[in-house]
Parts: C-alpha cells; sequence; structure tokens
C-alpha cells in the first residue's frame, strides 16, 4: 500500500474529505499509517492540499463546535437543512454543509478520469 500510486491517491483524497468532518485523523488497520511511511511526495501533497487548510479553519470549527454545545447545533449536515425550500438540495447526497459558511462536494470519482 506505501508505494501503490493509486493508494496514495485515495489516501490524499481522504484526508481532504476529513478537513471538513468533526474528527480528523487516520485509522488503519496494517499499522505503519504515518504519513511519512508513503513517501515524500505524498507527504507534501496532504500536508499543503489538506493538514494545513485544517489548522487555518480550526477557529471556525471551534466556533462551530461551541454553538454544537450550547444550542444543540450540528457541524456537518445535509443542504436540506440549510435550504428547505430547495428541492435540489433535498435530492443532492454528494455535498454537504460544514458549519454555517462552508458547502462541501467532495469529488468521488477517479480525478484523473
Amino acid at each position: 500500500q506505501h508505494t501503490d500510486r493509486g493508494y496514495a491517491a485515495l489516501l490524499t483524497r481522504w484526508f481532504q474529505f476529513g478537513v471538513f468532518t468533526p474528527i480528523f485523523r487516520v485509522h488503519g488497520t496494517n499499522g505503519n499509517t504515518e504519513l511519512w511511511e508513503f513517501g515524500a511526495q505524498t507527504q507534501r501533497h496532504i500536508v499543503q492540499s489538506a493538514i494545513r487548510l485544517r489548522y487555518r479553519l480550526l477557529p471556525y470549527i471551534y466556533s462551530g463546535f461551541h454553538r454544537v454545545a450550547a444550542e444543540g447545533y450540528t457541524m456537518q449536515r445535509a443542504l436540506a437543512f440549510d435550504f428547505p425550500e430547495s428541492a435540489r438540495a433535498r435530492t443532492t447526497a454528494d455535498a454537504f454543509m460544514f458549519g454555517p459558511a462552508l458547502l462541501v462536494a467532495p469529488l468521488v470519482s477517479n480525478a484523473t478520469s
């Protein structure tokens, strides 16, 4: 898994998706899931495209989770919660809101095709 370019691309996409989820961490069953295990290029790409963004978003995330604790708010939710009048929002399954201001639409197919 550590030298497979396809797996490296998938791992990168998982990290990019993870930026916009409540808990941002890596899991694995085979051990050795540290970024450096996947090579310098993959590590650099993940750090630049995901981890730095997550750290820049921390004030937004912390404020959102304060609302979760204080008001019962939800940070990650279907578009229909924010746009109940929109028929398109009610049927969109591949995008979601993260906090009050970010609409997230993850890539769900191979980026090279």
